[in-house]
């Protein structure tokens, strides 16, 4: 699989609902955390925090299942160069995952089908 590109709304939306909801205190700081440590955090730091999340959200690995599935585009030629290790970008995965299934929990997405808008080869 390539990469996983999600509806335009799902972020905002499910981040609003994230910081409204007394019981989603713990999935705000997850997110918090992988995001700081895409930024700041080594590979090493990375793919901690990947295995940690992984366990801890099942809702990523049913994710991902569900975005192998789908039919793929060919990618579109890009000239930039990205210099992010696999344990980072598996990291973003996590992120977006959370999301999904924090939509999905909170009636903002009815399903994966929903939150993803198209894969890349």
């Amino acid at each position: 699989m390539g990469s996983i590109f999600f509806v335009a709304d799902l972020e905002q939306s499910t981040l609003i609902a994230i910081k409204n909801a007394y019981d989603c205190a713990d999935i705000a700081n997850d997110l918090a955390r992988i995001l700081y440590t895409i930024q700041y955090g080594t590979d090493s730091e990375a793919h901690a925090l990947d295995c940690e999340m992984m366990q801890k959200y099942p809702a990523i690995r049913a994710m991902q299942q569900f975005a192998n599935s789908l039919p793929a585009r060919p990618a579109r030629c890009t000239t930039g160069i990205s210099c992010e290790s696999a344990d980072k970008k598996n990291l973003r995965t996590d992120y977006w995952g959370i999301l999904c299934d924090t939509a999905i929990k909170k009636k903002i997405k009815k399903d994966f089908q929903e939150c993803i808008d198209y894969v890349t080869e």
